[in-house]
């Protein structure tokens, strides 16, 4: 696809809604579940969340980090108002970790380094993890012991668009490149 060109915006979940739908932007990838009149998804795949802990930590010398042992760490996440920091809010309560209120990232690089400086440890996307921390000296990363801990992840768009059929072939594009290229996340099917 030469001729396609994307434009991508970042920001909270709720800002990003309000501009999909008033036409500001085109599409979404988005944590599903999205249950928003007047919104169409589909699902793309399922992604891990994976601990990630400065080098020198004590979980980082397991292959696998049982989930008993996050009782009583101090989990880093994202200020209120993002989807991952619901997600992380409740799994800190069923892993019994204490939710770091006194710092929250602006973003998960910020997340990354505030892992880095001690403050804490923290649960991030495997394709954050593939990108950005699996090059990093500072951070390891561990995946979780069944059952892990993940979000699925979609598109969304204005329910009836002209533009649907363009937004669901590229969906199918995404998938494919995703199951063919990233081992590390469950492709789901898009239709």
């Amino acid at each position: 696809h030469p001729d396609l060109r994307l434009y991508a915006r970042e920001g909270l979940p709720a800002a990003l809604l309000r501009q999909l739908e008033a036409g500001r932007l085109d599409f979404l990838f988005y944590p599903l579940p999205l249950d928003r009149k007047g919104i169409e998804t589909i699902t793309l795949f399922d992604e891990p969340l994976l601990a990630v802990m400065p080098h020198g930590h004590p979980l980082a010398r397991q292959d696998r980090v049982a989930r008993s042992a996050l009782k009583g760490e101090t989990l880093l996440t994202l200020e209120p108002g993002h989807r991952l920091y619901e997600q992380l809010r409740a799994l800190a309560e069923e892993f019994e970790a204490e939710l770091s209120h006194d710092y929250e990232g602006t973003s998960l690089d910020t997340l990354r380094q505030m892992v880095a400086a001690g403050m804490g440890i923290s649960l991030l996307p495997a394709l954050y993890v593939r990108s950005e921390v699996a090059r990093e000296r500072l951070v390891v990363a561990r995946p979780i012991e069944d059952p892990a801990p993940s979000r699925r992840v979609g598109m969304a768009w204005r329910r009836g668009t002209a533009k649907e059929a363009e937004f669901r072939a590229l969906g199918a594009v995404v998938a494919g490149m995703l199951a063919r290229d990233v081992p590390e996340v469950r492709v789901l099917d898009p239709a």
